[in-house]
C-alpha cells in the first residue's frame, strides 16, 4: 500500500516535489532501480524536468528518473501508432460530428447548428473521462421534460448509436477512449514493475478517469501519492459535511475513494498559512466562528487588491498596464471573458510588436476574404479588402501593384458604383480598358473558386487550396507553405463529408481555423502547481466565474441521470483551483460596472473578500480610477490634447477660394470654417462610398431630376403621360438592382407624380415661364461671387417672381431660417434677386410627399434677406481682408467624413 503527501499552497509545489524525488532516489535501496513520476500535464512535465536536472547538479540525465504525462499519453501514441490501432484526429472528429448535425436537420427538419459539434465533441471527453458509456444517453428519455430536453434527448440518443457506427466504419477509436486503454495497459506495466520501482503521482483528480487511476497507483507497493493543499484545519465534524462547491471536497472525495483519513496524510515542505485567505475560502466556517467571539489574527492582507473599472474597454487597459508594470516578474493572467481576453491581446500585442503584422489574424483574414468575395458575388468592399491585403501582389512590384490597386478601386469601384461581378467587368471593358489585365488576372485565380461553390466541401476546399496558392505568387512577405500542414490536414478531414456549399464550406472553415490559431488565453483550467509572482484575476463578475461551460442540450436533472459532475461540483473544483492562486505574492482582481451597456453583478467572491477586508479593518482594498493613479501605468491610455484646428492661409489661396462660392460652400463656410477650408483651400473631399447602397437622399435627387426634366419642355407640362414615361427611364430603368425602388418607391412617387401635375396645372393660370434647375448668381465684388441653383422658379405674370425649393425630407424650421442656421432658401433668393433683377413675391417649401404635396412659404423673407446679405459681406470681408482663421467648429452634424481630419474628441473636452 502506498503513502500519501501533500504540500502547502506557500510551498511551490513542484519544487517540493522535485526534492522529494531525489530524497527518494537516494535513499532508496539497491532493490528499487528506478523512479517514475507521473504529473497531470505537458507543462508540469517540462517544469518538473527542469527542476530535477537543476537540483541534481548537472547529474540528471545518469538518474534512472523518468516523468511522464498523463496529457502526453495521445502524443506517445500517435508517434508510435501500430498499423491496427487508429486514432482519430481532433479534426476529423469535429467533421463528422458537424455531417452527423446536418444530416440530422435535413431527416428532422431541425435547425442545431453546425458550432454544436464544438459542445457534442466536450460532452464526449466528458463522458469518456467521467468512464460513462454513450449507451447511456438511451435512458435519459422521461414524459415530464421539457418539449425542447425531450428533442434533445431523441437527438442525444440517435448520436450514441450513431457514433459508435462511425467509429467502426472509420476504422479508428476516439482518442479519449483510447487513453482510458492506455491508462490500464500502463497500470498494468507498473503493477509488473513495481517491485523494483517507485512510482511518485504528483497532482490532483477530478475525473472518474484519473481518479481510478491514482485508486489502483495507491494499491502498489512503493507507490507515493502527493496532494496540493489538504486542509487540516477543518474539523473533522465540517469536514464530513463540506458541501460539493467547497473547495475542498474534490479532496475529500479522493481521500474517501483511497480509504484514509487527513491524518494519513504526510505534510512536506513548509507551511505559512494565510489567515485572510483562508477566512474566505472557508467563509462560512468563518463566520461561525466568528459571531462567537473567536478570530484569528491577521497580520497583513495588502498582497491583495480589487480594482473597479467603468467598462471593459477600461478593465482591458487596467489589465495591460498592470502586465506592463510586472513584466519583469512572474505574471499570471486569467479570465473567463473571452471578448476582455480579445482586448487584452490586441493592446499588448501593439505595445509589444508595433512594428510587426499579427500573422493570425492576417492568415484568417486573408482566407476568409477569398470566399467572402465568392459568397457575396464579389461585392466590392469584399474584393477590395482582398486585393488590399499585405499578403498579395499578384506578382507585381508594391509601386506596380499599388498603383493598379488604387486605380481600381477609384476608376471602377467607386466612380461607376460598381457592385457585382457583371458591373465590375463590364465597367473594366467598357470604360476602364487599361485595368483588363490587372482584371483577368484576378478572375483566372478567383473564378474556378466560383464554380465549384454548390459542389461537396471536399471539392470547394481543393479548389481554395489552388486559389490560396496562386494568390500568394511572388508574394515577399508571406507564403503558402506557412498554412500547407493546415489545409492538408483540413483537406483530409474533409474527405467523403457529405456536406455541400460553399456557405457551409466557409463556416467549418472559419471556426476550425480560428481555434487553430487562436488559443483561448487566460481561462483558468488547472491547479497552480508552482509559486507565482503576480496573479491578475479579471473579469471578475458572478457571470464569468465559478460555473462551468455545459452543454446546450443537458440540463442539470439530465446531466445527474448521466452521472456527470453537477454545477455545485465543478464551483468546487473551480474554487479549489482559485485557492492555488490566491497563495501568489501579488493578487489583483479587475472587474467592470458595465458590459456592453449591461450592468455587471459583483462576484460572490468580491462580496467575501470585501466583508473579509472590512472585519481585518484592511482600507486599501479597493482601487478605483488606477490608471490615473499609477503614474507609471498611463501609457496605455494616451489623453491627447491637440489644439483646435485654426488654420491661417495666405491671401491668395483665400481669394482662389473664394473666387466663385456655391450655396453649399457659403453655408459650409457659416458652419463650419475648417471644413470649408478642407474643401476648397485644400480641395480635400470626401470620396463615394464603396457598395453605396440605395437610400431616401437618392429618391430625393431622382424626384428632382423628373420634374425638371417634365418642365423643361412647355408642351410636357399637359401630358401626364410623359412624366410617367420620364420617371420610368429615371426609376426603373436606372435602379433596376435595387428591389425597394420597384416596390416601395415607385408607387410612392405615382401618388406623387397625379398630385403635382394637378398642382402644377392649376398654377399654370398665373405664370408666363417657369425656369427649373437653373444657375443665379450674385456679385458681392470683382473677387466674389456666390452662385446658386434653383428647383423652380416661377416668373409670375405680374412681373414678379415666385421661388420654390421642393424637399423630400425635412423642411427647415422658421426659426432656424431666421438665425440663419438654414441660409440655402435666402441665399438662393438673393442670387435671383440679383440675377432677375424683379421682386420676389413668394419665397417657399414644397414638402412633397405620397399622402399631399404641402405649401410652406417663408415668413419674413424680405427682412431676412437684407440682414443674411449685410452679414454675408461682413463674413466674407473678415475672411479676404482681416484673415480670420478658418477655426472648427465642435458641431459636426452633416461633416461625419471629416471626423477625422477635424479631430473633435481630442480638443472637445480641452477648450470646453
Amino acid at each position: 500500500m502506498g503513502k500519501v503527501f501533500s504540500v502547502h499552497c506557500s510551498e511551490s509545489f513542484l519544487n517540493v516535489v522535485a526534492e522529494f524525488t531525489l530524497d527518494v532516489f537516494y535513499s532508496s535501496t539497491n532493490s528499487v532501480s528506478n523512479i517514475i513520476v507521473i504529473v497531470s500535464s505537458n507543462e508540469e512535465m517540462t517544469l518538473l524536468d527542469k527542476l530535477l536536472a537543476k537540483s541534481s547538479y548537472g547529474n540528471y540525465s545518469s538518474l534512472k528518473i523518468k516523468v511522464i504525462s498523463l496529457s502526453d499519453i495521445d502524443h506517445d501514441v500517435l508517434v508510435n501508432n501500430s498499423d491496427f490501432v487508429k486514432i482519430i484526429s481532433p479534426l476529423r472528429k469535429l467533421m463528422l460530428l458537424m455531417e452527423f448535425i446536418k444530416l440530422w436537420n435535413s431527416e428532422h427538419c431541425d435547425n442545431y447548428p453546425l458550432s454544436l459539434s464544438y459542445e457534442l465533441s466536450a460532452l464526449l471527453n466528458e463522458m469518456y473521462t467521467h468512464c460513462i458509456p454513450l449507451s447511456s444517453f438511451e435512458n435519459l428519455f422521461e414524459y415530464d421534460l421539457p418539449e425542447h430536453s425531450q428533442k434533445a434527448v431523441k437527438f442525444l440518443s440517435c448520436f450514441s448509436k450513431k457514433w459508435t457506427e462511425i467509429l467502426q466504419q472509420e476504422n479508428v477509436l476516439d482518442i479519449l477512449e483510447h487513453r482510458s486503454l492506455y491508462i490500464n495497459t500502463l497500470i498494468r506495466y507498473l503493477e509488473e514493475g513495481s517491485s523494483n520501482s517507485t512510482i511518485i503521482f504528483a497532482g490532483m483528480a477530478f475525473n472518474t478517469l484519473i481518479i481510478d487511476f491514482v485508486r489502483t497507483l495507491y494499491k502498489l507497493p512503493n507507490t507515493q501519492i502527493i496532494l496540493p493543499y489538504v486542509d487540516v484545519s477543518i474539523d473533522e465534524k465540517n469536514w464530513k459535511l463540506l458541501e460539493e462547491s467547497h473547495y475542498q471536497y474534490c479532496v475529500k472525495n479522493l481521500l474517501d475513494v483511497l480509504k484514509i483519513g487527513r491524518n494519513d496524510v504526510v505534510f512536506l515542505g513548509k507551511q505559512n498559512n494565510r489567515v485572510f485567505i483562508d477566512s474566505i475560502f472557508n467563509f462560512d466556517l468563518f463566520l461561525e466562528e466568528y459571531h462567537k467571539g473567536r478570530i484569528q489574527i491577521c497580520d497583513s492582507c495588502d498582497y491583495v487588491q480589487v480594482i473597479t473599472c467603468m467598462s471593459d474597454e477600461e478593465e482591458s487597459h487596467v489589465i495591460s498596464a498592470l502586465m506592463k508594470k510586472y513584466k519583469s516578474k512572474d505574471v499570471a493572467v486569467f479570465t473567463n471573458n473571452v471578448l476582455l481576453s480579445k482586448r487584452v491581446d490586441s493592446i499588448v500585442n501593439l505595445e509589444n510588436i508595433p512594428h510587426e503584422l499579427d500573422v493570425n489574424y492576417l492568415i484568417l483574414s486573408f482566407v476568409s476574404n477569398v470566399l467572402e468575395v465568392v459568397i457575396s458575388s464579389w461585392n466590392p468592399i469584399s474584393l477590395l479588402s482582398l486585393l488590399k491585403h499585405p499578403f498579395i501582389n499578384l506578382g507585381y512590384s508594391e509601386d506596380e501593384y499599388s498603383t493598379l490597386i488604387s486605380n481600381f478601386e477609384l476608376k471602377v469601384i467607386r466612380l461607376y458604383s460598381s457592385y457585382d461581378f457583371v458591373s465590375i467587368d463590364g465597367n473594366v471593358r467598357e470604360k476602364v480598358p487599361d485595368l483588363i489585365h490587372f482584371w483577368e488576372k484576378i478572375t483566372s485565380i478567383v473564378l474556378p473558386l466560383v464554380d465549384v461553390k454548390h459542389c461537396t466541401i471536399s471539392s470547394i476546399v481543393k479548389a481554395h487550396i489552388v486559389c490560396l496558392r496562386d494568390l500568394l505568387t511572388g508574394s515577399t512577405v508571406f507564403s503558402y507553405e506557412k498554412i500547407e500542414g493546415f489545409f492538408d490536414n483540413f483537406q483530409s478531414a474533409c474527405a467523403n463529408i457529405r456536406m455541400s456549399g460553399i456557405d457551409i464550406y466557409y463556416e467549418i472553415l472559419i471556426s476550425v481555423l480560428h481555434n487553430n490559431l487562436f488559443v483561448e488565453n487566460y481561462r483558468l483550467s488547472s491547479v497552480n502547481l508552482y509559486k507565482r509572482e503576480v496573479v491578475i484575476f479579471s473579469g471578475f463578475n458572478e457571470l464569468n466565474y465559478g460555473t462551468g461551460l455545459h452543454s446546450t442540450l443537458l440540463n442539470n436533472r439530465m446531466r445527474s441521470k448521466l452521472g456527470l459532475p453537477s454545477i455545485q461540483r465543478e464551483k468546487g473544483y473551480f474554487a479549489y483551483m482559485l485557492y492555488s492562486f490566491f497563495y501568489s505574492d501579488k493578487i489583483y482582481i479587475t472587474r467592470s460596472l458595465k458590459s456592453f451597456g449591461k450592468v455587471n453583478e459583483e462576484s460572490i467572491w468580491i462580496k467575501k473578500i470585501k466583508i473579509m477586508a472590512k472585519i481585518y479593518n484592511y482600507k486599501n482594498l479597493e482601487r478605483e480610477d488606477y490608471l490615473r493613479s499609477e503614474k507609471g501605468c498611463t501609457n496605455s491610455v494616451t489623453n491627447l490634447c491637440y489644439l483646435r484646428p485654426q488654420p491661417n492661409p495666405e491671401i491668395n489661396h483665400r481669394v482662389m477660394a473664394f473666387n466663385i462660392l456655391s450655396t453649399t460652400a457659403v453655408e459650409i463656410l457659416v458652419k463650419n470654417p475648417y471644413v470649408f477650408y478642407l474643401n476648397n483651400i485644400l480641395n480635400i473631399l470626401p470620396y463615394k462610398d464603396i457598395n453605396e447602397k440605395f437610400s431616401m437622399r437618392d429618391f430625393g435627387i431622382i424626384v428632382h431630376n423628373v420634374l425638371h426634366k417634365y418642365l423643361v419642355t412647355p408642351k410636357n407640362q399637359q401630358d401626364y403621360e410623359r412624366l410617367i414615361k420620364i420617371a420610368e427611364s429615371e426609376f426603373l430603368n436606372k435602379y433596376k438592382n435595387f428591389p425597394q425602388v420597384e416596390t416601395i418607391l415607385w408607387p410612392k412617387f405615382q401618388q406623387i407624380a397625379e398630385q403635382f401635375f394637378e398642382m402644377n396645372l392649376n398654377r399654370n393660370s398665373n405664370i408666363d415661364k417657369i425656369i427649373t434647375e437653373h444657375f443665379f448668381s450674385w456679385e458681392i465684388n470683382n473677387n466674389v461671387k456666390i452662385i446658386s441653383k434653383c428647383d423652380r422658379v416661377e416668373c409670375l405674370k405680374d412681373n414678379s417672381i415666385a421661388i420654390i425649393d421642393y424637399k423630400t425630407g425635412v423642411i427647415p424650421s422658421q426659426v432656424d431660417i431666421s438665425r440663419g442656421i438654414a441660409l440655402q432658401m435666402i441665399i438662393q433668393a438673393l442670387t435671383v434677386k440679383k440675377s432677375l433683377k424683379k421682386n420676389i413675391s413668394d419665397l417657399m417649401y414644397w414638402k412633397i410627399g405620397a399622402e399631399d404635396i404641402k405649401v410652406v412659404s417663408i415668413d419674413n423673407y424680405e427682412e431676412i434677406m437684407e440682414k443674411t446679405e449685410i452679414a454675408l459681406k461682413e463674413l466674407i470681408l473678415e475672411y479676404l481682408v482681416n484673415r480670420k482663421p478658418f477655426i472648427a467648429s465642435h458641431d459636426i452634424a452633416g461633416f461625419g467624413s471629416y471626423d477625422l481630419l477635424i479631430r473633435l474628441k481630442e480638443w472637445w473636452n480641452v477648450i470646453y
